[in-house]
């Protein structure tokens, strides 16, 4: 059975949701960013600091293309794994990819923003990297998904449209 991908801006809801999401639907769950931490047993912020953000990229590209050779995964990736189009291939060879949206205004209202490589000086930058991005997210999903903060209702929501 094919992979569920999860993408979207940071903070947009996709770790939490996929969660819920493969429970649901009895699938295993893998967040991107958590198996690279573990993989490299530093935060992604760190890895970002440390190797620079085009280390982080190829990194996420070898997971991504590891994850696309499986199968019956609901996979969150990071915000940035549509940055490449190489990414969007694996994903939409492999799965359907599901753009969480959630605006910008609710990602800054998140108690981990901060933590968040891009957005750790600037929290603000939320919105360039919505701009920039959001056409990209548009051009890879299948479908697109509105997160405004119920997790239980946007299951629901994607769950309805998976079933389409």
């Amino acid at each position: 059975m094919y992979n569920i991908y999860l993408i979207g801006l940071m903070g947009s809801g996709k770790t939490a949701i996929g969660k819920i999401l493969a429970k649901k639907i009895h699938r295993r769950f893998v967040d991107t960013d958590g198996k690279i931490e573990k993989e490299y047993n530093l935060p992604v912020a760190k890895i970002f600091a440390n190797m620079g953000e085009a280390a982080f990229r190829d990194i996420e590209t070898e997971v991504l293309r590891d994850l696309s050779k499986r199968k019956n995964r609901v996979v969150s990736t990071g915000g940035g794994a549509v940055l490449r189009k190489e990414n969007i291939d694996l994903m939409r060879k492999s799965g359907k990819v599901i753009w969480l949206k959630r605006r910008p205004e609710l990602i800054l209202t998140g108690t981990r923003i901060h933590l968040r490589p891009l957005l750790a000086k600037d929290p603000n930058k939320i919105y360039d990297i919505a701009i920039e991005r959001e056409p990209l997210y548009e051009a890879a999903c299948d479908f697109v998904v509105i997160n405004e903060g119920d997790k239980h209702k946007t299951v629901a929501d994607i769950l309805k449209k998976l079933r389409k």
